[in-house]
């Protein structure tokens, strides 16, 4: 049986050791920003960037499997090769996701929308050595990004 987890990382430090150890195969963390203040803003409030970071350090330490989740928001990608850095040094993989539309936002939906495609064409397929199309869930087709390291997947 595979066992996973799914945090926003900010109190994984102390027991990122123990997950591996219980045997948790996949740790999935919500990385949505490198911005200290923005990641604060999209955790509602509760995030401690210092401690987020912490978290992941104990996690790659602990060599627990990750997969970061980031939603794509225009006017915020800057930070995604610092992020894509990261996930080649560690051979971790980082999966973007486009923001759906739901009523509670749709207000603002349309500001902050961002497109994948010329984010990936700009940041990920520089870094880029295999495409590889791996069919439907659902409705959304998934395309994974290998990376030069050929470990790390996007």
């Amino acid at each position: 049986m595979m066992v996973g987890v799914t945090t926003n990382g900010s109190l994984l430090a102390p027991v990122a050791r123990q997950l591996k150890d219980a045997g948790v195969k996949v740790l999935r963390i919500s990385w949505h920003t490198t911005n200290a203040g923005l990641f604060n803003e999209i955790s509602g409030g509760f995030g401690d960037y210092r401690r987020f970071q912490e978290g992941i350090a104990a996690a790659v330490q602990a060599e627990l499997p990750v997969s970061f989740n980031r939603v794509l928001l225009r006017g915020q990608t800057d930070d995604l090769p610092k992020q894509l850095d990261f996930v080649s040094a560690h051979g971790q993989r980082l999966k973007l996701y486009d923001l759906l539309w739901t009523p509670e936002i749709a207000p603002v939906y349309g500001t902050i929308y961002q497109d994948w495609r010329p984010i990936v064409r700009q940041h990920v397929m520089p870094r880029t050595v295999k495409v590889e199309r791996i069919g439907k869930r659902g409705e959304r087709r998934r395309i994974r990004f290998y990376l030069a390291d050929r470990k790390s997947v996007v």
